[in-house]
């Protein structure tokens, strides 16, 4: 069985602690770092999900070479629902 520390990483994919960041460079050259969640709960660095992480950043950056403008704040992968009440 693999351990999440015999999975290695992709450019682009790493484990920080308790959690995953992916970054990428867009085409305008704005690099983004990001936490990798699945809505709103930060991901766990399990063999699994460092793998689904490694997929994400394979995606985005297929997305970046064939010129699909990708927006960090408004792409769905990153949007997570914002739980705060509001109050009057």
């Amino acid at each position: 069985m693999k351990t999440e520390t015999s999975i290695k990483s992709l450019p682009g994919v790493e484990k920080r602690g308790n959690s995953i960041r992916i970054s990428f460079t867009t085409r305008d050259g704005t690099r983004h770092k990001k936490t990798y969640k699945l809505d709103g709960i930060v991901m766990a660095p399990t063999g699994p999900n460092m793998k689904a992480a490694m997929r994400l950043v394979q995606e985005i950056k297929s997305e970046i070479k064939l010129g699909v403008r990708i927006s960090a704040q408004r792409d769905r992968r990153f949007r997570h629902r914002d739980r705060s009440v509001r109050t009057s």
